[in-house]
């Protein structure tokens, strides 16, 4: 199902639970419908797991998990990917949705989360988010402020995404997938979030191939964490990257001990 129709079809039911998810429909005439998750409205995990849904189109499932290190306890996002082939030509591929939690948004897909920094606070604030009048072919925005506990999970979000989109950069087909796993430290502080991915996200992929090219595949990987490819034919396991969760606690203290 092509994203747009997967919008008509289910926008009303997220827009029945605006209330209870403390998030905010904004509808402007001849605009991209816009949902606030947290700039005027608070959003918050509930929020955020309900976005995420709708951005796997019923394909997967989103969790919070949990990740204890030394003294520390952090929540994690653990997404669920099934029939990866379907949701990359329909989503990733096809026009669909996309996560971006950068200043620039790309026009060509009818959905998008977008998280934005120096925004009013006032209840206009949406008439000086210029990005409206630049994104007319955008069918829907979710925007939420950096730092937000929404910003934060959709950046956590955005790391296992990053993944499959550089797998299918190094040439790994739509159709040699078949599910897909991923968990990843939510940052209390937004400034750590990429070295949190890059210390405590963990991505599996289940592919179709030879084993010789997947292991080909994991040298030099790079990404965000560690990679793991499980090849469903002969059952071996292929791995790219390590991650180092003792040294997350150093990250936070640092960052805490400054704020």
């Amino acid at each position: 199902m092509k994203t747009v129709d997967y919008c008509l079809q289910n926008l009303p039911a997220l827009k029945d639970r605006q209330e209870s998810l403390d998030i905010s429909f904004i509808e402007i005439p001849g605009r991209p419908l816009l949902i606030d998750m947290g700039v005027q409205a608070q959003g918050g995990w509930a929020a955020a797991k309900a976005a995420l849904d709708f951005f796997l189109e019923g394909r997967g499932v989103v969790e919070f998990g949990d990740l204890r290190v030394e003294n520390w306890r952090l929540a994690t996002l653990d997404i669920f990917w099934d029939n990866l082939p379907a949701t990359l030509r329909e989503t990733y591929l096809g026009g669909g949705s996309q996560i971006y939690t950068g200043k620039r948004v790309d026009i060509t897909l009818p959905i998008a989360f977008l998280s934005a920094a120096n925004l009013p606070k006032d209840e206009g604030w949406w008439a000086k988010f210029n990005i409206l009048d630049e994104r007319e072919r955008l069918y829907c925005i979710i925007v939420a402020r950096q730092g937000s506990l929404v910003h934060n999970i959709f950046k956590a979000a955005f790391y296992l995404s990053s993944n499959i989109d550089l797998l299918l950069q190094k040439g790994v087909a739509p159709e040699d997938f078949l599910w897909g796993w991923g968990s990843c430290p939510i940052a209390p502080f937004k400034h750590q979030a990429k070295h949190l991915a890059c210390h405590g996200a963990v991505t599996s992929f289940w592919l179709k191939g030879e084993d010789e090219r997947l292991a080909a595949l994991t040298e030099g990987l790079g990404g965000f964490g560690e990679i793991r490819l499980h090849n469903f034919s002969s059952g071996r396991t292929f791995i790219s990257g390590k991650i180092d969760r003792r040294q997350i606690p150093g990250l936070l203290e640092g960052i805490s001990s400054q704020g």
